[in-house]
């Protein structure tokens, strides 16, 4: 992630959870963990988004869409991406997500948690 990146030498990366190491040496140059186990796990990168209900759009779909257009010219304002690169952030870790890309992510992190369900309830 960006944080372990800004970390520089304190910590060192063994594996990235994403289909590629966009940062590259910022990770140490490390590899993938579907490439080096042969895994079919999905990005695990952070992700950041907002859950609105199915009612409420129905009830505001114009609001909804304010939102919507509102998170669009932020992504494509060139101050954005200045604003994050001039905090040491890393830009190939930007990426918008509309509804359809939020709810792929959603549905693979629920697959996820389905398939290692055993592993992660404690018992």
């Amino acid at each position: 992630s960006g944080t372990v990146a800004a970390s520089g030498d304190a910590v060192r990366t063994l594996l990235v959870f994403n289909d590629e190491n966009l940062i590259g040496e910022a990770l140490d140059n490390a590899p993938t963990m579907n490439g080096h186990f042969g895994t079919d796990l999905p990005p695990m990168l952070s992700s950041r988004a907002f859950g609105i209900h199915r009612a409420a759009v129905d009830a505001h779909p114009d609001r909804f869409e304010m939102l919507q257009t509102s998170f669009r010219k932020v992504f494509d304002d060139p101050e954005y991406k200045a604003s994050v690169l001039g905090s040491n952030g890393y830009w190939e870790y930007i990426n918008y997500g509309g509804v359809a890309e939020c709810a792929e992510f959603k549905q693979a992190m629920l697959t996820l948690g389905e398939r290692y369900k055993e592993h992660l309830t404690g018992s």
